[in-house]
């Protein structure tokens, strides 16, 4: 999925948000909705259902405030309070619609008109049972006709803007049918998700391939820069003096850590005779848009070394008699063949920085280094992240 146009939260999705409309989930999604420039969509329908669900509990907190009152009559108690109490609810509950419309746009949450449907249509919907209308077992009673004005308010805004990616915030699983069922006839891309979290995980998500993508391309450009300058880089890099085990990976720890050995047991290295680059694995632009730039890059290298190798004659085990000493035999411990000499080619990865000032022609290189270190915490991040 790719990051999403538009959010649309349903009906199930705006009761995550309790009375309150606001939760640690509905927080995240908000930021990156500022972070990433899509919108946040709601149904008229779903904004009335979400009210009236509201209006709901604050009846039945006020029919409890009437009972504290009249259990404090019983008693003779003064219950003034507690009526004064229920009054206000009454009073909330009656400027409740226009509260919580405040409360979407102070959000940024844009609410979605009924659109224009042919009510034929819905009539047939109704009576073959498709998404989302239901009815029960008994066939005496139908659900389906505000869910219906709520899935083709999202299907005409999606159609009105050509391809537009939509993510539907939704636990309505009819909803979700009807939408599937319909995207073709209107071309919606949609993707619908439960929670307010795991919308935020999926655009979270779709955040972090997007940018893989983006720093892939912008390595590419910048390795095919780079192009140009693999002799300068070839120099820098023969010019480098020292290598250790670590360095060239033939480290024993290293291959205990990895359970992977460079070199045969018995194989020991002799000689570097030289160090040539084989490609650049992954380069990135720093401050390309600024008159001084760089290119971080990493190398892989080949280092020409020569190996030796020994290796002990088969022997045949000594053979020990029972209660009788037995003398030290040298021939126990068998002995070494002749050194066997080896030429081989062994990977290794250096990085380097590229530096460039802009011209009236463009990008001038200044200089080239190539170094064992790695660099920055920071850069060295970002070159592990650019995909090779």
């Amino acid at each position: 999925m790719a990051i999403p146009n538009i959010v649309f939260l349903e009906t199930t999705a705006l009761v995550q948000l309790g009375s309150k409309f606001q939760t640690p989930e509905f927080a995240n999604l908000l930021e990156l909705r500022d972070l990433l420039g899509f919108e946040l969509a709601i149904s008229e329908v779903s904004l009335a259902e979400y009210v009236r669900q509201r209006c709901d509990l604050l009846d039945e907190l006020a029919g409890d405030v009437r009972s504290v009152a009249q259990r404090f009559a019983n008693w003779d108690l003064d219950g003034s309070h507690a009526l004064i109490a229920r009054s206000q609810v009454e009073k909330f509950k009656d400027g409740l619609a226009a509260f919580y419309d405040a409360k979407a746009k102070e959000a940024g949450i844009r609410v979605l008109s009924i659109p224009t449907i042919d009510i034929q249509r819905l009539l047939r919907m109704s009576i073959d049972r498709t998404a989302p209308f239901e009815q029960s077992k008994d066939d005496k009673t139908e659900k389906g006709f505000r869910d219906a004005l709520i899935l083709f308010s999202i299907l005409e805004e999606i159609c009105c803007n050509f391809g537009c990616e939509a993510l539907v915030v939704t636990n309505d699983r009819l909803i979700e049918k009807g939408l599937n069922d319909h995207a073709a006839e209107y071309e919606a891309t949609v993707t619908v998700v439960r929670s307010l979290d795991e919308a935020a995980k999926r655009i979270e998500k779709a955040m972090t391939e997007d940018y893989r993508r983006r720093l892939l391309k912008e390595s590419e450009e910048a390795k095919r820069a780079l192009e140009c300058y693999s002799e300068q880089i070839n120099e820098q890099i023969q010019q480098i003096s020292e290598l250790t085990d670590f360095d060239l990976g033939v480290s024993p720890i290293l291959g205990a850590l990895s359970g992977e050995r460079v070199l045969e047991v018995g194989e020991n290295l002799d000689e570097i005779r030289s160090l040539s680059l084989d490609k650049i694995e992954s380069a990135v632009w720093r401050d390309k848009d600024k008159a001084q730039s760089r290119i971080l890059f990493r190398a892989r290298c080949l280092a020409n070394v020569t190996t030796s190798v020994t290796r002990p004659f088969d022997f045949k085990p000594k053979a020990y008699n029972v209660g009788k000493p037995t003398g030290l035999s040298f021939s126990a411990f068998g002995s070494l063949i002749p050194v066997e000499r080896r030429d081989r080619m062994l990977p290794i990865s250096l990085f380097g920085e590229a530096r460039f000032e802009r011209t009236q022609d463009g990008e001038k290189l200044v200089d080239i280094k190539v170094y064992k270190n790695e660099p920055s915490d920071e850069e060295m991040a970002i070159l592990r992240y650019v995909p090779t």
